[in-house]
């Protein structure tokens, strides 16, 4: 009897089983992080969903960006030019 993990994992399959999560974005975020091989196409439909460069920005360093109120919204500032080496995850 073979076990689940020894199976081949189709990737085809593995996507279309992410694009049906489409909407569960905490259920693909909790795939992506548990199997590697659902990591690839979890992220894909994690990205795909971002509306805005908010979510991004919250990816550089710290002190890139600052938060800020404006028109009752919270919002990212650079506080400077990016460099290559913003992009770095510390």
């Amino acid at each position: 009897m073979s076990s689940a993990s020894s199976l081949p994992l189709i990737p085809e399959i593995l996507h279309l089983i992410c694009q049906e999560l489409f909407f569960y974005k905490k259920t693909l975020v909790v795939l992506a992080r548990t199997c590697k091989a659902f990591h690839e196409p979890a992220l894909d439909m994690i990205w795909f969903q971002l509306s805005g460069f908010y979510s991004l920005e919250k990816c550089l360093q710290r002190g890139v960006w600052k938060e800020v109120m404006k028109q009752g919204k919270h919002r990212l500032v650079l506080r400077q030019p990016l460099v290559s080496t913003d992009c770095l995850r510390g």
